[in-house]
Formats: structure tokens, sequence, C-alpha cells
């Protein structure tokens, strides 16, 4: 099995401020139509924010840190302690994590704060680029180098006439 070039961009993202803006196209696409971007450096664990009549206030926190779980807790807190309402949480992250891990960071946002935690890992992202939404791809050719989807296209298109 080869490599998958989506994850593989994902794990090699170093222009954070693009990432923040392909996260909020990915949860505007995801339903989340009137998000807000707050992101950039001293945003209080906030780098994004949606209202809704119906479910609140909506947290958005993103993170290309391996270290993801200490990321989210480090946002939380920072929510938590600038008072920040919040009814839900979510977290998006350019790491693995196993479905133990999941439950737990779910477990313990929602023990801890209260909160309802949705998380984007990995391979939550690369189905969303690949199968949901995989036009968004060529809006941010500093993650997804051109010559790479090319390469992805090539080789989806080899597996449809197999």
């Amino acid at each position: 099995m080869g490599a998958n070039l989506i994850i593989y961009c994902l794990e090699q993202v170093t222009d954070y401020m693009e990432f923040e803006r392909l996260c909020h196209d990915i949860m505007s696409l995801a339903g989340y139509k009137l998000i807000e971007p707050l992101g950039g450096f001293k945003d209080k664990g906030r780098d994004a924010i949606h209202f809704s009549t119906n479910d609140g206030v909506t947290i958005f926190a993103y993170s290309v840190r391996e270290d993801w779980r200490a990321k989210l807790a480090e946002d939380s807190n920072k929510i938590h302690s600038h008072k920040h309402a919040c009814n839900s949480l979510v977290f998006i992250t350019t790491a693995a994590m196993t479905a133990g891990e999941r439950d737990e960071a779910i477990g313990y946002i929602k023990d801890t704060y209260g909160w309802h935690l949705e998380i984007y890992n990995l391979e939550r992202l690369r189905n969303l680029l690949e199968i949901q939404y995989p036009d968004i791809k060529f809006k941010y050719p500093q993650i997804f180098p051109p010559d790479f989807l090319a390469i992805t296209e090539q080789t989806s298109s080899q597996r449809e006439h197999i």
C-alpha cells in the first residue's frame, strides 16, 4: 500500500495561517456557515467561533502539533480561564490518534468543562479533503503543492480504469 499524499501534506504543514484558513473553509462547508475566524496569535484558545440559536456557542481550536492532547488541554484551559461562553469545542488536528485517545479526550472535556467535544483528526481530515470536499485542496498550494495534487489525480483516474 502506497503513502497517501494528502496525509503527507497535512503532516508537513509549516504555514499555520494557511492551515487555519483551510480549517475555517472546511468547517464552513461542514455546516458552520456563520463561522467567524479569530485565530492568529494571542487568540485566547480560540481560532474561530460560531453562534447558533439551536446549539449555542461553538469554539474552534486548530493544531499542527504532534502533542495534540497537550494542545487540546492548553486551549480548553485558556477558553475556560478567559470565561468565554462555550457549549461545544471543535478541535482540528493534523495528528493521528487511536479511538481510545479520542474517547478519553471527549470524556475529559465533558467531565472538566461540560462542553461537547468534536474532533477532526488526520484521518477525518483526509476523508473530508479526498471524498467530501476534494476541490478545496486546490485553493491551498502552500499546503498541497500542485505537483502532488497532479499525482493524486492521476492515481485516482488510473484506479477508475482498472
